[in-house]
């Protein structure tokens, strides 16, 4: 195991990590960290979303179908996915510094190439294709989440070793700010793409590159100052570790199945919500429909803060866990009840 920072990873009853306790060192950088984390994963999820308020429309008039329009936005979540299941390991071989260098980057390099589609598409002066813009427009998502889910997840990991004393409320806190990055994330997109004058024609245009350009940029400026925030570690596995099908029961299977759910319901409004509200009755701009999505992702920050100090105070009372689950689906399925009389 190599490490130039293995203090990071120290657990709490080390020798070493008490010492650097009482020196008051830890609490300091420990915070350093989570707030390195907190802008990490704040543009991470503007970046996830900001094209929500605008992109339905925009693939409808280039000929992608809704089905296809749906595989698009499923592309990033499905890549973040394949990254968590092997990012310890790429971690382990990197150094959590690496990692969020990478993953930074590539966002940026991925979301630019997603804004230039278009103009990839139409080089040469030919007719733009559905089947070549919505193809390009899958991998470049696809590989986003793919790529830039190591350093949030790298991130993630850090904070939840340093913070092993109140990780409810600080797991909490990045549910938060990951929220506020979804909420921001629309309002950016939309507005970016309403201020340029050529925002009604298909694409290749500024009004759809622009979003993306600024966007794509925003990573880059988190590397400049990642050395004071983020320690050089290298993960290791404890051989103590329990295998996962020690602990699979039917509570965590139903937990599991709960959060597929609820993530699977809500994701069915990225590919169409934005489109309802820009036709015919609402013909709502871009900005007007980032502000829905913002309002979504008000309520889930609102939310989630509560529900870990709820984690924190009552530790392992699976009634109280319980509890809150089923009013998060009862207000889930109120919810979606309550679009169709108005519409959408």
């Amino acid at each position: 195991m190599r490490s130039s920072d293995n203090s990071a990873l120290l657990p709490p009853d080390h020798p070493a990590s008490h010492a650097e306790q009482k020196g008051g060192a830890l609490g300091f950088s420990r915070y350093r960290l989570l707030f390195g984390a907190y802008a990490v994963l704040f543009i991470r999820y503007c970046i996830a979303t900001f094209l929500s308020s605008f992109f339905t429309p925009v693939a409808t008039q280039l000929g992608i179908s809704g089905s296809f329009n749906g595989l698009i936005f499923a592309a990033y979540p499905a890549g973040m996915a394949l990254t968590s299941l092997v990012a310890p390991q790429a971690i382990q071989l990197l150094g959590t510094r690496l990692a969020v260098v990478l993953g930074l980057s590539l966002t940026s390099v991925f979301t630019i190439a997603f804004g230039l589609v278009p103009d990839l598409a139409a080089m040469g002066g030919g007719e733009i294709h559905a089947q070549t813009v919505q193809w390009l427009f899958l991998l470049c998502y696809f590989v986003n989440g793919l790529t830039g889910a190591l350093a949030e997840t790298a991130c993630i990991i850090m904070v939840s070793n340093k913070f092993e004393d109140k990780l409810g409320v600080i797991m909490a806190s990045i549910g938060t700010v990951s929220g506020v990055g979804c909420m921001i994330g629309p309002v950016v997109g939309g507005v970016l793409y309403d201020i340029m004058p050529d925002n009604d024609a298909p694409p290749p245009t500024w009004a759809f590159r622009v979003p993306f350009l600024v966007c794509g940029v925003l990573p880059l400026f988190l590397l400049p100052p990642l050395p004071l925030y983020m320690p050089n570690s290298y993960l290791s596995f404890s051989s103590k570790a329990a295998p996962f099908s020690s602990v699979l029961s039917l509570s965590v299977v139903l937990g599991l199945l709960s959060v597929a759910l609820s993530g699977t319901f809500v994701a069915t409004l990225d590919p169409t919500l934005s489109y309802r509200l820009s036709s015919p009755p609402f013909r709502l701009s871009a900005s007007w429909v980032s502000l829905f999505f913002m309002y979504s992702s008000v309520v889930y920050t609102l939310i989630s803060i509560p529900v870990g100090w709820l984690v924190d105070r009552f530790p392992g009372n699976s009634r109280i866990f319980k509890l809150t689950t089923g009013i998060g689906f009862l207000c889930l399925a109120l919810t979606f009840g309550l679009l169709a009389p108005f519409g959408l």
